[in-house]
């Protein structure tokens, strides 16, 4: 018995002080982003927006994202080098602490237990899509779209019933200009809107009609006003719109397949880095134990038999939760648009798990699970990403350091494969080099010859139209052919990765 009321006490004081908790759980575990290195597109955001080239700035805005493009230029052309991108990752880490703050308080608002909202607070800042978003700093604003998409939805469903017509009035513009912003700085994030409304049905199943008709008008005028917005900015830039930001023709097509192709990216969670038949293993046998003990516990009553109604509800709203990527023309799989699908699913697993009458064994599971949630969070991020990235910066800067000392006319990059760190890669983030895209070899060694000789001339190649800085560069894949008599070096990347 005062085993029982000291856990009580303990859980009521981690509750009480969740914030404290949550930002120093998030610090914990992402306490490698302080490091020097950057990913793929910092170095040519870093390039581009410091030295007022317009090329990302005009792509981004072509993809619908003018106000990520406006913010992501103010926030790089200050950074200037790839030291200072920790402070871009730290932005996002704040973000991503806001939102557990705010998903706590909203779950606490639907008479969640404490504990469960307590674990769903902590562990969403754990799936991979948001351990990316931390860890890379071009992704530094995504998690703030989330914010804003989650706290619009929240801020209509408080004010529903409020008998003032001016103030809910007021409450719907404020709405409908945050889904806005969320939308402009990354489509698949706005989804958030999603998630309290979908929680909020759960919890009032009797909802009126009205009042949800209420919410998706909002929802739907949100996404309307922005494609009127988005045409009117590609007008004001002259642009014409990127495949991204155009409808899909077969977008039923990617609804149904979105069952069994995306969602099988994003239901390992954070267990991504396990091999195959390990994989299929933990993910089979731990949802079929747990549907079989949730059946064989609410098999006999009526909250039970709600259960599974709901249950398949919230399988039904999934797609919604990744409702732009499935209707847009250019729609891979990749974590950083399955942002709100990973906490969707957390969330609905921590449902299932909440039908459970025995709170020690609740609780018991709950722990288990966030354990291993952030043990593999952890692995991932750290040992999977941040640390390639920072040994390829160590590495490629030293190598160029070295060749810029002997003053070439020209200097030949070969390009690193796509397994040059490690076999284990997912979608075009975890575990790749940073300089395998063909975009990103000559912005890294533009910005080092930079820093070192404290020199900026940019000569535009006519030819490709890449800006080269005071040394020519040729630039080759890993298993292209090049010719060389021995009068240029050559920094051949996937030799410096592996060779060391």
């Amino acid at each position: 018995m005062s085993f029982q009321i000291e856990w009580e006490k303990n859980v009521q004081f981690l509750c009480n002080y969740q914030y404290m908790v949550s930002f120093l759980f998030i610090m914990l575990v992402y306490h490698n982003i302080f490091l020097t290195y950057g990913f793929a597109d910092d170095y040519t955001l870093l390039w581009s927006s410091a030295r007022e080239l317009p090329y990302d700035f005009n792509m981004t805005i072509q993809g619908g994202r003018l106000l990520y493009a406006t913010l992501i230029d103010f926030f790089f052309r200050n950074a200037y080098y790839v030291d200072n991108l920790k402070y871009l990752r730290f932005i996002g880490l704040l973000g991503t602490w806001v939102g557990s703050v705010v998903i706590f308080r909203y779950l606490l608002w639907l008479k969640w237990e404490d504990i469960n909202a307590f674990f769903i607070s902590l562990l969403f800042a754990t799936t991979p899509s948001f351990a990316f978003y931390i860890g890379w700093a071009s992704t530094c604003l995504v998690p703030w779209a989330f914010l804003l998409s989650v706290f619009s939805c929240i801020l209509i469903l408080r004010y529903l019933n409020n008998s003032s017509l001016v103030l809910r009035s007021l409450i719907y513009i404020l709405s409908i200009s945050l889904m806005e912003c969320s939308l402009f700085i990354y489509q698949p994030s706005a989804t958030g809107f999603f998630i309290p409304l979908i929680l909020y049905v759960l919890v009032n199943p009797k909802l009126p009609r009205n009042q949800l008709f209420i919410v998706m008008s909002v929802l739907v005028l949100s996404f309307v006003l922005y494609m009127l917005l988005f045409k009117l900015s590609l007008m004001v830039f002259n642009l014409s719109k990127l495949d991204r930001a155009t409808l899909n023709p077969n977008i039923i097509k990617s609804g149904v397949s979105f069952f069994y192709t995306d969602l099988k990216q994003i239901i390992r969670l954070n267990y991504i880095f396990l091999g195959e038949t390990a994989k299929c293993i933990v993910t089979i046998l731990g949802y079929a134990t747990l549907l079989l003990f949730l059946f064989k516990k609410c098999r006999e009553t009526v909250a039970g038999k709600m259960f599974y109604w709901n249950l398949a509800f919230l399988v039904l709203a999934l797609p919604l939760t990744n409702l732009p990527r499935i209707a847009s023309s250019e729609n891979w799989v990749c974590y950083r648009s399955l942002g709100v699908t990973g906490v969707y699913l957390l969330i609905v697993f921590c449902y299932m798990i909440n039908i459970i009458n025995n709170k020690p064994t609740k609780t018991f599971i709950m722990f288990l699970f966030s354990i291993s949630m952030t043990i593999s969070c952890y692995y991932n991020i750290n040992y999977k990403f941040i640390n390639f990235q920072v040994t390829e910066y160590k590495r490629v800067y030293s190598e160029i350091k070295n060749v810029i000392k002997l003053k070439p006319d020209e200097v030949i990059i070969v390009r690193p494969a796509w397994y040059s760190h490690t076999e284990d890669v997912f979608a075009d983030e975890y575990g790749l080099p940073s300089n395998f895209p063909s975009w990103v070899s000559v912005p890294f060694m533009n910005l080092v010859v930079e820093k070192e000789t404290g020199k900026v001339n940019m000569i535009k190649n006519p030819i490709n139209g890449i800006y080269s800085n005071q040394i020519k560069l040729q630039v080759y894949n890993h298993d292209e052919k090049y010719e060389n008599s021995g009068a240029y070096p050559v920094i051949n990347i996937k030799e410096i990765l592996w060779s060391q």
